[in-house]
């Protein structure tokens, strides 16, 4: 469920001309095991159908006449009304407890103060493994490795603490 007033997590989706990938992603959010949440689309000067599209799975469409990803980004990053941004592509499709887990980090792990992560198909996730990385000026990078049942290391997730707190 969209809770639009009052989101715990805004997720923030850049997008140019995506309308034949944007239904899959935004049917993957939709389908999310955590419920308070927003979804921004940012319109980067579509021509096709994207926007329609966003707006008829509930998303929240804004444009941004710059053109460029880190534009996009930027302006949904603004227009974001929860504490907690999630942002993913409009061609990806995320693994139904992606919010979930998400929000647990961050609720869990206060010191927690950013996340990224790989883009890879869910079903192929076999195991987790983590190991602190390096610390650099008082944060620590700490990553997550992602083996995948096709024998590969795909993928790397970091997540970022604040040393101080």
């Amino acid at each position: 469920m969209i809770k639009p007033n009052k989101p715990e997590i805004s997720v923030v989706i850049p997008a140019y001309n995506e309308a034949k990938y944007l239904p899959k992603c935004l049917e993957s959010i939709i389908k999310q095991t955590f419920n308070n949440y927003e979804i921004i689309v940012v319109d980067n000067n579509s021509t096709d159908n994207t926007a329609w599209i966003a707006r008829s799975f509930g998303a929240r469409v804004v444009k941004e006449k710059i053109q460029g990803m880190i534009p996009a980004r930027e302006r949904g990053f603004r227009e974001a009304k929860a504490e907690i941004i999630a942002r993913t592509d409009a061609d990806t499709v995320v693994t139904k407890d992606w919010l979930e887990k998400i929000f647990r980090t961050f609720q869990t792990n206060p010191e927690v103060i950013a996340l990224s992560g790989p883009i890879f198909n869910s079903w192929n996730l076999l195991n987790i493994l983590g190991k602190i990385y390096s610390t650099c000026q008082g944060i620590y990078f700490f990553y997550l490795t992602g083996k995948f049942s096709n024998g590969f290391n795909n993928g790397v997730w970091h997540v970022w603490f604040d040393a101080n707190s």
